[in-house]
């Protein structure tokens, strides 16, 4: 298939296959979009959903499924809605721009806002007095003591890559942002220097830069998405109370950043119960204005974070100028400040079994009006079209549920030749597809003409298309070798350059202080990753999954996937050795 036409024909095929299981009316209007090939109403195709019907099957004939009919109309918009190969870039270049002029506007709007209720408090209503304290009481207790962070700085700070302010992502490897001459902050610029004196690495002399570069990134078929590429000296610093803020959200408030699944079990559970919302607030990062946390944070925390951020940006996409947002995105410590702001909002206003993953929130029902009441105050407004307070339907995390039964979407993002890229498209468009359909007819065509190998299930998607152990094991794909049950797949690689100076010197000291070792003062090499990420074939650990998490399609499809002798000669020719 043609990159550009794939999409619609497994579009097309997917919803043939689909003809008894939906209204006539939804099917005809489905099958002619697709004809038409109208990106516009593919990418909206939920809304021919009746979400404010108010009867319980929808307004449909019993025969038909409302989970089913909703799952197949948000599975059309994913097989299209974040594909970079529908996004014209200079319509969704112009889209990032304004939406990030929006925001910038609505945050000075809540600027001038808070300001003046913050030196007048005595004219804000009590009840909005009373929940901006709570917050302020609960992001005190999360955070503790500015001195206990300061005292464990040098264990949280971290040099990643990622592209930054005077770097490309190709030439921001971890070696290459070590530097005496780090480009940051005056407040950040002090705190490098004496990191860099603690670790024996010697006076620094800063460059000093207050802005950021703005960048526009990929985000779906109507828009880009702006981020900004931090400073070097700045991005540690961030990423410090990144990681300490995490620990203590996991610790005192029990909201782990590192796991969604709480997130999940709540937007499941509250599909059948109806007990708790999901909330999702609209361009979050974007819309979080300077005053708020110059209201909600101690002195000392806010003079931190304020002092590691960027007071400005440049673009080549725009004018440059000054932000009226505290953090961009970009920032390394943006997700927990919106973390705990959101989180401090949900205590605030009563609740007593939230969840809260960066800008994604679940919280009781009935408490979403005066959260509404108080985000609004704060700045925030609510995106709609992603929060859900009734019906069936509940969303958060990237998990969508319809009356507890999971309707999430595959998304097909890209579409090409590659053979690791063609797998993953594969495994996921056999998990959503009807078993022995029009669409797993297509599967195995494509299985068979791109000779894609077959791998027993594992966490990476592009290891090579999925099929049950079972299988594996009588077709030689599993084999023993070096004590080890192995089996080959793509993997990501890159290729390493060798550093041998102070640079690697100052990153080994600093991961060996992180691990609680001793740290000897002997020079070492760096490796360090140049170039694009490359995939290749070779022999990789097998560890079984859990029976109970091997999706129920897989075994049908593995059947039905091997019962064609075509496919097995042309796929299966694994080296003896």
């Amino acid at each position: 298939m043609k990159t550009q036409n794939a999409s619609y024909e497994i579009a097309r095929l997917y919803v043939e296959d689909l003809v008894e299981h939906l209204p006539s009316e939804i099917w005809n209007s489905l099958h002619g979009y697709i004809r038409a090939k109208s990106l516009d109403q593919l990418g909206n195709a939920s809304c021919l959903f009746p979400w404010h019907s108010q009867d319980q099957n929808m307004g449909f004939d019993l025969c038909y499924d409302p989970g089913m009919v909703l799952r197949a109309l948000m599975q059309v918009e994913a097989f299209f809605k974040k594909n970079v190969v529908y996004s014209d870039d200079s319509r969704c270049a112009e889209a990032a721009i304004a939406s990030f002029q929006k925001g910038e506007l609505k945050c000075k709007i809540s600027n001038k806002r808070l300001d003046y209720y913050y030196t007048k408090r005595e004219r804000l209503a009590p009840d909005l007095s009373e929940w901006m304290s709570r917050m302020e009481h609960y992001i005190k207790n999360v955070l503790g003591p500015f001195d206990s962070f300061m005292d464990e700085l040098p264990v949280h700070l971290k040099v990643t890559g990622g592209a930054t302010s005077t770097r490309s992502r190709r030439d921001s490897q971890p070696f290459t942002k070590v530097s005496k001459r780090p480009v940051c902050q005056p407040y950040s610029a002090a705190l490098y220097d004496a990191t860099s004196k603690f670790f024996g690495y010697g006076d620094v002399r800063a460059h000093v830069r207050t802005t950021n570069r703005v960048e526009l990134v990929l985000k779906n078929w109507k828009t880009h998405r702006t981020i900004a590429a931090e400073n070097e000296g700045d991005i540690p610093f961030q990423l410090a109370f990144d990681s300490y803020g995490k620990r203590r959200l996991r610790e005192v408030a029990g909201i782990d950043l590192r796991d969604q699944s709480r997130n999940q079990h709540l937007a499941y559970a509250s599909s059948i119960t109806g007990f708790h919302a999901t909330v999702d607030v609209e361009n979050a990062s974007n819309t979080n204005p300077y005053n708020l946390p110059a209201w909600l944070f101690e002195a000392d925390w806010f003079e931190y974070l304020n002092g590691i951020r960027a007071r400005g940006y440049t673009s080549r996409h725009m004018s440059g100028g000054k932000y009226e947002m505290f953090s961009s995105m970009g920032n390394g410590s943006t997700f927990v400040v919106e973390t705990l702001i959101f989180a401090a909002a949900c205590y605030a206003v009563g609740s007593k079994d939230f969840s809260v993953y960066g800008d994604d929130i679940v919280i009781e029902t009935d408490l979403v009006p005066n959260l509404t009441k108080l985000l609004a105050f704060c700045g925030f407004t609510l995106n709609a079209a992603k929060t859900h307070t009734h019906g069936l339907f509940r969303e958060s995390c990237g998990v969508n549920c319809y009356s507890g039964v999971d309707i999430t979407p595959f998304y097909v993002r890209e579409w090409s030749t590659k053979k690791w890229t063609l797998s993953h498209n594969v495994n996921g468009l056999a998990k959503i597809a009807l078993p022995g359909g029009n669409l797993w007819w297509k599967l195995r065509e494509l299985v068979a003409q791109h000779q894609l190998p077959l791998v027993p299930i594992n966490l990476s998607t592009v290891s090579g298309v999925f099929i049950d152990p079972h299988h594996c094991y009588g077709r030689n794909i599993l084999r023993w070798k070096d004590s080890q049950t192995k089996f080959k797949a793509y993997v990501s690689t890159y290729k390493l350059a060798r550093s041998d100076d102070s640079r690697s010197l100052f990153l080994w000291h600093l991961d060996k202080y992180h691990r609680r070792e001793r740290a000897f003062t002997q020079n070492v090499r760096s490796k360090r990753p140049t170039g694009a990420l490359r995939y290749r074939r070779k022999w990789v650990n097998y560890y079984p999954q859990d029976p109970s998490k091997v999706p129920c399609h897989l075994f049908q499809w593995s059947e039905y996937l091997l019962k064609d002798q075509r496919v097995w000669s042309r796929v299966f020719k694994y080296p003896e050795n």
